[in-house]
């Protein structure tokens, strides 16, 4: 589905970090099992970045097939995110994932430290509030 929302690698990163915080904080579940990891531009998937490293910092140009099904609550979520945050830049969203304790607290310079669920589950009480 084409919902003419263009992602950079950059800033789907820090789009699955705001939507996991978010959808933790609204249900209490993990939106996904993958791990966060705190590298110099802010919380990362090693997974989905690995998946799309290819494109740098140019606009991802396909779509990548779920490895698991995705249910239509699940999705309609996940656009709502999308459209929530196009017109906020990667750099900006850095600076907002910069500023959250779950990546402040595992950020070590050279480093890339996994973000331990606890530390995400922590931000999303803190945004809650």
């Amino acid at each position: 589905m084409d919902n003419k929302i263009w992602l950079t690698n950059l800033k789907l990163q820090k789009l699955l970090y705001f939507a996991w915080i978010k959808y933790f904080e609204d249900t209490r579940k993990s939106l996904f099992d993958d791990d966060f990891e705190a590298w110099k531009y802010g919380p990362v998937v090693p997974s989905v970045y690995y998946d799309f490293w290819q494109y740098a910092g140019s606009t991802i140009m396909f779509a990548k097939t779920p490895s698991s099904i995705v249910d239509s609550g699940t999705k309609d979520f996940l656009l709502s995110m999308l459209r929530e945050y196009e017109d906020c830049s990667a750099y900006s969203l850095i600076d907002a994932s910069h500023k959250t304790e779950a990546w402040k607290s595992n950020y070590v310079p050279g480093l890339k430290r996994k973000i331990p669920r606890s530390s995400m589950e922590g931000e999303a009480c803190l945004s809650a509030n």
